[in-house]
């Protein structure tokens, strides 16, 4: 008789993510321009690919990632024990699933948004439910249905994701604080990878860390860092110290704790990059609405742009080189997401919008 697997694990389906293929890289030529990612369009600091050059990868790395904890520690102004670094953020809601859930919990998730979280609660045993923002209301947060669907639900673990992707929707850290104090046998796993993009935007961090709640940070959107998988969770040391109990040894490599560290210095280049990032968005939403496009709000990097037929549309971009994102694998037909990119690269994907409008067979929604 064969060994069989854990059953639930056989109804789980692997995530959708965004990026550019080899079939796409085909489509769209060499100069592809990939606006279905969600990072830093100016890369890395120099400063982090500098201190790769120099590490020793013939030695372990720090089991305890100290120095990164620390420099981390000294950026978000908590202790060191308050800090889990992991291999990119998505490690650590694998952790915290497993951490806090079983066979039989309830996971409540925030929708439509990032498809791991459910992943996540589904593979620890967990049944997950979610609560679906209204596209009437441009898929703006609903605390008032959220804070029903946890009275109702009792559920175990909530994930939320602030800014929310693909909405791009930021709800006020006061909120998101008041709805966890309402409900405090829930661990609330806020994930707010975007939220350096996010103009004013304030931490569930502050003032103070919350007996109930799990911050989510990564270092591959704003530290374009992808490649090297880091990011890190922010609790009061005993919610984490389970985490730190299901994470394996050396889940961070030397080069990624190397890289973090020195990212983590070079303030200056972030600083640079987001007020970049800042002007090139608006120049891009104003030339895409003079088109007539439709985009939903958001205060992130990227956006929704309301289409008829966003698979017809995502493959007449990429045929100019220009990758966007079909939000299908979100649940939501006729959207794009749209990543901003560098100036002159916003000033191609305008390019490519009016080309395609100008060919038969493609429409998108008038204002």
């Amino acid at each position: 008789m064969p060994v069989e697997p854990n059953g639930h694990l056989l109804w789980v389906a692997p995530a959708v993510h965004g990026g550019a293929t080899d079939r796409d890289r085909s489509s769209g030529g060499e100069a592809l321009v990939d606006f279905s990612v969600n990072s830093n369009p100016y890369g890395p600091s120099p400063a982090a690919l500098d201190a790769v050059r120099y590490v020793d990868i013939t030695r372990y790395p720090d089991p305890d990632a100290t120095a990164l904890r620390e420099a981390i520690g000294m950026k978000e102004r908590v202790s060191a024990d308050a800090v889990l670094p992991g291999n990119g953020s998505l490690e650590m809601m694998f952790l915290a699933a497993h951490a806090y859930l079983a066979a039989g919990d309830k996971a409540l998730v925030f929708g439509p948004t990032f498809g791991e979280y459910a992943r996540a609660a589904m593979v620890a045993g967990a049944e997950v439910v979610e609560a679906t923002a209204s596209p009437a209301g441009g898929y703006q947060f609903d605390g008032h249905a959220m804070n029903t669907a946890l009275g109702t639900l009792a559920p175990r673990v909530a994930f939320i994701c602030n800014p929310n992707n693909p909405t791009g929707r930021y709800v006020p850290a006061e909120a998101l604080r008041a709805l966890a104090a309402r409900h405090p046998q829930t661990l609330f796993v806020i994930d707010e990878a975007y939220l350096p993009f996010v103009d004013r935007g304030e931490s569930c961090v502050r003032p103070e860390l919350l007996a109930n709640v799990v911050v989510l940070r990564s270092m591959t959107k704003d530290g374009a860092m992808p490649g090297l998988r880091l990011g890190y969770a922010l609790a009061r040391p005993g919610l984490l110290d389970p985490l730190r109990t299901a994470q394996p040894t050396w889940s961070v490599n030397a080069l990624a704790q190397a890289a973090g560290v020195a990212t983590l210095r070079d303030t200056g280049h972030w600083a640079r990059s987001i007020m970049a990032i800042h002007d090139a968005k608006r120049y891009l939403v104003g030339a895409l609405h003079d088109l007539g496009c439709v985009l939903l709000p958001s205060d992130a990097n990227y956006f929704l742009w309301q289409v008829r037929g966003a698979r017809g549309w995502r493959q007449a971009l990429l045929t100019r080189g220009c990758l966007v994102r079909d939000c299908s694998s979100f649940g939501m037909r006729g959207y794009l997401r749209v990543s901003v990119r560098t100036s002159p690269e916003c000033e191609r994907l305008v390019e490519a919008v009016r080309w395609v409008q100008a060919q038969a067979g493609l429409e998108h929604e008038q204002r």
